[in-house]
């Protein structure tokens, strides 16, 4: 099904809905803001699920920036209490650094990372598919993921749901189809109780 943010041990690292999410600075053009708006749709067909452009007036507000860098990433962002010599997984993702360059498929994968998902290839029971299939899909990927498979099957706050899930978008180099899986959704739902 899914691997994500244990519900229990870290309710704090859960959004309320919808998401207030604003563009900060210039560097993303139209292309690329309409297809976050996409992605973030792909996640809003689980009921309960909004998103909204446009700062929070009493709570946490994602960040949109834009990065010359060949990576898109999601990270949890100092002034929001996150600790830069722990684990980045200790809060919440609130900032994306997106490439002016979209790609709908990682943008998916992205936003999942901000719901609260972990890399369905770095769960306990992944290494099957690490070695296996990763290694046809994207070497680079491969080796990213057993560089970190041992550090996040360790990490405190991450829990697995139901079987490993080989269609996840949480996947490096994962589906041709943009669109989260049945098992991402399924996930997001059990950790939001929707």
């Amino acid at each position: 099904m899914g691997y994500g943010i244990d519900k229990i041990s870290q309710t704090e690292r859960r959004w309320q809905f919808p998401i207030h999410y604003v563009f900060d600075g210039d560097g993303l053009s139209k292309a690329t803001r309409e297809m976050l708006a996409h992605a973030m749709e792909a996640w809003s067909q689980i009921p309960g699920v909004a998103f909204i452009e446009g700062a929070h007036k009493n709570g946490p507000t994602v960040r949109v920036k834009s990065t010359s860098g060949s990576n898109m990433w999601s990270a949890g962002d100092t002034k929001q209490g996150y600790n830069p010599g722990a684990a980045k997984q200790e809060a919440r993702h609130n900032v994306l650094f997106l490439q002016d360059m979209p790609d709908l498929n990682l943008m998916i994968h992205e936003v999942g990372h901000m719901l609260g998902l972990a890399h369905e290839h770095d769960r306990p029971d992944g290494g099957v598919y690490r070695s296996t299939q990763m290694n046809h899909k994207n070497s680079f990927a491969a080796e990213i993921a057993e560089s970190v498979a041992k550090a996040s099957a360790e990490v405190k706050g991450y829990k697995t749901y139901g079987d490993f899930d080989a269609d996840s978008v949480m996947i490096y180099g994962a589906n041709a189809t943009p669109k989260p899986s049945a098992g991402d959704l399924a996930t997001v739902r059990e950790i939001y109780d929707l």
